[in-house]
């Protein structure tokens, strides 16, 4: 089973597009889109952990605002390569952002920060599902202490029936 985080990778810029692939070779299962519409629909169907998207991208704003206002896409890590005004600008809000022009050092150091980031969620997740096995343990043995308690309540009881009964 192939353990590697699924990236979605949506750009028009050919350079930047295969500047993501060379940084990105080996450590994720990267897919690629031309424009914003193919990105949604695959969003679906494939569920990746993280999306790198130009804003210039025909569909860019749209696909990145339709991501982020989704309860079922939100949690997507959004890397968006924009501009500084774009950054500020109070409708783009995502995890974090390459400024343009950007040099090759900065797209290394944030697609080694996505990679840290998607390990603590995986790390997290898997977490949370020891902490929520443990506690379905925990209130599943409960129940038999609680049932075992009853019995013995019982069976007391049966006792001080039959004692008071022989006197």
């Amino acid at each position: 089973m192939d353990n590697k985080p699924s990236v979605f990778l949506a750009a028009a810029d050919r350079d930047f597009i295969d500047r993501i692939k060379v940084a990105l070779h080996g450590t994720v299962n990267l897919n690629v889109f031309n424009d914003g519409e193919a990105c949604r629909r695959a969003l679906a169907a494939y569920g990746p952990q993280a999306l790198i998207l130009d804003t210039r991208l025909p569909g860019g704003y749209e696909l990145h605002r339709a991501i982020r206002d989704d309860f079922d896409t939100g949690d997507i890590y959004q890397l968006l390569l924009c501009t500084s005004e774009e950054a500020s600008c109070d409708d783009l809000v995502a995890d974090n952002f390459l400024l343009r022009p950007v040099a090759d050092g900065v797209v290394l150091g944030k697609i080694r920060l996505l990679l840290q980031t998607l390990e603590q969620r995986r790390r997290c997740g898997e977490l949370m599902a020891y902490a929520q096995k443990v506690a379905m343990t925990a209130i599943s043995s409960m129940g038999e202490v609680e049932a075992r308690l009853h019995s013995v309540v019982h069976a007391l009881e049966v006792l001080a029936g039959d004692v008071g009964a022989s006197r």
